[in-house]
């Protein structure tokens, strides 16, 4: 995909899966209303579009996402056959607070790193995973293969236990008296229930998270979208 040497993505991306209302139109196409890939404070990519201009050429466009209608000045700065990429010019910034306040799960989603596998502990049932953020929320997740065979979330307060086959186990944690050092230590008391948006909000995170295998991603939100929590 030809690109601008000197352009790198500069913000957390929201993926299109979150985006389900946005609407953008270029100036030059006021009838064609693309569908955003991801977005960004910096700028956004568009799918299932071919525009034959040259990098670095500007354009003027339009984005509605919610309550948010902004006029944009763009660059484009990669193409490819089907899919193309903008960054805006300059950055607006109702735009990267409205991201902040609308998209939470999704930025501590794009926060967890990646345990270095040296440091985890091995386990018999499975390859360990340990996806952290150095503070409260993580993904830590046993696989063979494609296939996981055990996973738990930490999120937002909420500590997601899962074992195929078995029903999903969703308690509250108390994050002061838990060891933050060790891949799912945390001290539970109640065992709660989900709601359609708490696993809504933890789908949007696990989505999120950089890095993590899609289709290990395809699986662990499968599990938790079609699981009963008890």
């Amino acid at each position: 995909m030809p690109q601008i040497p000197s352009y790198k993505p500069r913000s957390p991306r929201i993926l299109g899966s979150s985006l389900q209302g946005a609407i953008f139109t270029l100036d030059d196409h006021p009838t064609l209303e693309l569908k955003v890939q991801n977005i960004s404070a910096s700028g956004l990519a568009v799918k299932g579009f071919n525009l034959d201009k040259n990098l670095g050429s500007s354009f003027k466009a339009k984005l509605a996402i919610d309550n948010l209608d902004l006029a944009l000045n763009m660059i484009l700065v990669r193409r490819s056959a089907n899919n193309v990429a903008f960054m805006f010019e300059p950055a607006p910034y109702q735009l990267a607070n409205f991201i902040l306040q609308c998209f939470p799960y999704e930025l501590r989603g794009q926060k967890l790193i990646k345990v270095s596998a040296e440091n985890l502990k091995s386990n018999s049932f499975g390859e360990p995973n340990w996806y952290y953020d150095g503070r409260e929320n993580e993904l830590y997740f046993l696989n063979e293969g494609d296939k996981v065979v055990y996973f738990r979330i930490s999120l937002n307060g909420k500590y997601i236990e899962y074992y195929p086959g078995y029903p999903m186990q969703v308690r509250r944690y108390d994050s002061k008296a838990s060891n933050m050092q060790k891949p799912g230590t945390r001290t539970v008391d109640e065992v709660i229930t989900l709601s359609d948006e708490n696993i809504n909000n933890i789908v949007r995170f696990v989505e999120h998270i950089r890095f993590l295998d899609r289709e290990i991603c395809r699986e662990i939100l499968s599990s938790i979208s079609n699981s009963k929590a008890v």
